[in-house]
């Protein structure tokens, strides 16, 4: 009888992906965080103090883990899911967008695109990273009476005389303001251009397109801050 019934739980181990997870996600302590109810699409993750690990996406009945995504357990900044078709091809991609840290002047967030094929399930597509494309695209400085931002040719600046050079930063970042947005079916990352601690001078707009097998950018803007003289810090008396 015992040869019978391991017979069957190692046929039952190769028919198909077997869920360690319930329908309500609370097995071995995982916490449903994100859905597509529609498609049947569910995002599963264990709470680690601020921060959700250890993630499992139920992809139509079928488990895949991502070991090493993180996310902050602010229910405002939960991970993101979409479904759509990103690349124009008549099939629908998997997006999520994760929050690895937010704060004070801190908002960072990081994406992932899957493509879904029945004959080998989801695959993730690489995805040019935002900082590359900008350090490609756009040049900057900062001086005592300009910060200066230049992109396609055309010449941003802006005024820094009134500001207390010890409080300038070396150059303009754009690493710690990161938000991705899925929009029409494209996918957008906006980085905020940073002159010194607090000062949002303006929005850097990536829009990707598929090409050459990854998701490379097809347009980079600049949108300045609708005030050319934000409150940067102390000023000069």
């Amino acid at each position: 009888m015992k040869k019978y019934v391991i017979v069957l739980f190692m046929f039952a181990s190769f028919v198909g992906p077997i869920s360690i997870i319930s329908a309500k996600g609370k097995d071995k302590g995982y916490d449903l965080i994100a859905e597509v109810p529609k498609e049947n699409i569910v995002l599963y993750a264990k709470k680690d103090d601020d921060l959700y690990r250890d993630f499992k996406i139920d992809f139509k009945g079928w488990i895949f883990t991502e070991s090493f995504w993180i996310n902050d357990t602010n229910p405002t900044y939960k991970p993101q899911l979409f479904y759509e078709d990103l690349n124009g091809d008549g099939n629908k991609e998997l997006i999520v967008i994760l929050t690895l840290w937010t704060g004070t002047e801190l908002h960072v967030e990081e994406v992932h695109v899957f493509d879904y094929r029945e004959e080998y399930g989801l695959t993730e597509v690489l995805i040019d990273n935002p900082m590359a494309i900008i350090n490609k695209n756009i040049k900057t400085k900062i001086t005592p009476e300009n910060a200066e931002l230049v992109l396609n040719g055309e010449v941003f600046k802006y005024d820094t005389s009134f500001i207390e050079s010890s409080y300038l930063s070396d150059d303009i970042s754009f690493e710690s303001i990161i938000h991705y947005r899925v929009i029409n079916n494209q996918l957008i990352v906006e980085s905020a251009a940073l002159m010194t601690q607090g000062s949002v001078i303006g929005d850097v707009i990536i829009t990707y397109e598929y090409r050459d097998k990854m998701y490379q950018d097809k347009s980079i803007e600049f949108k300045m801050n609708p005030v050319n003289k934000p409150i940067y810090g102390p000023t000069k008396y």
